[in-house]
């Protein structure tokens, strides 16, 4: 699918994916490249203390954060014509997707999911500021328990709803394919 856009053109992109896929580089990408506004759904959920809650069993603070970020994210979208917004958390992204143009699902194996994000941690690139790199490092046990819980069952469900503009991205040779189809 070749996806040509103008100036003219409104962009509305969302991308999903399992952890350390690669979402945030290509909203990055085309952020910068197409001088569109972007926003990262995990920058807003440290923003509001999500990462507080992580391992917590109190389902009201949990709803608070979701609550504080679905608003932030509708105020985004209210203001911007064009925009990239990654992130998958599956019920925000429910209305996200509803507006957006294209959904990007980047699909890419487990092992080199890992495999990038130990070189982000080790290169100290594009890193959470709210973590240490030995907090960074262990959220690979994290990737691997989605992995095992499941975590490509929300995908496949929000992929689903939304497929007549789904785009499936699976190594990052397509992603630099699709980021070219772009322009």
């Amino acid at each position: 699918m070749i996806i040509c856009y103008t100036q003219v053109n409104k962009m509305k992109i969302t991308i999903i994916g399992s952890s350390g896929g690669g979402k945030s580089m290509l909203a990055r990408k085309i952020s910068d490249g197409f001088d569109i506004p972007r926003i990262e759904i995990d920058r807003v959920w440290f923003k509001h203390g999500g990462h507080k809650y992580l391992n917590s069993c109190d389902s009201e603070k949990k709803e608070i954060v979701s609550t504080k970020i679905r608003i932030e994210l509708e105020e985004f979208l209210s203001k911007n014509q064009s925009w990239v917004i990654e992130g998958t958390y599956s019920e925000i992204q429910l209305f996200i997707a509803a507006q957006a143009d294209t959904v990007v699902l980047i699909k890419r194996t487990l092992l080199m999911r890992i495999l990038s994000h130990i070189v982000r941690v080790v290169k100290g690139k594009d890193r959470h500021h709210e973590v240490t790199k030995v907090q960074d490092l262990l959220f690979i046990k994290t990737i691997i328990k989605r992995w095992k819980k499941g975590e490509d069952d929300k995908i496949k469900k929000l992929s689903k709803q939304h497929k007549e503009k789904l785009v499936i991205l699976r190594n990052f040779k397509e992603i630099d394919s699709y980021y070219s189809s772009l322009s």
